[in-house]
């Protein structure tokens, strides 16, 4: 369990790192244009990303900690 909450944790901070880059191109994309992606520079979205996926797997293995808590509390 503890690998799975971790892996979550990192597979969503990596998924919450694109939407930034998805609602930044909304912005200015125009109206009939599909959904894009752009990236303005390429160092600051992957040291975003690195960021992103290092605190979604702090906040899983958190979750971990806090389940392993309430877990041992009930029995």
């Amino acid at each position: 369990m503890k690998k799975t909450l971790i892996i979550i944790g990192g597979v969503f901070g990596f998924l919450y790192s694109l939407i930034g880059p998805i609602v930044s191109y909304s912005d200015t994309a125009p109206l009939d244009d599909e959904i894009g992606f752009e990236i303005a520079s390429w160092k600051v979205f992957i040291l975003e990303s690195l960021l992103c996926i290092s605190l979604g797997l702090l906040v899983g293995w958190i979750m971990f900690l806090f389940i392993k808590k309430v877990i041992k509390k009930k029995i």
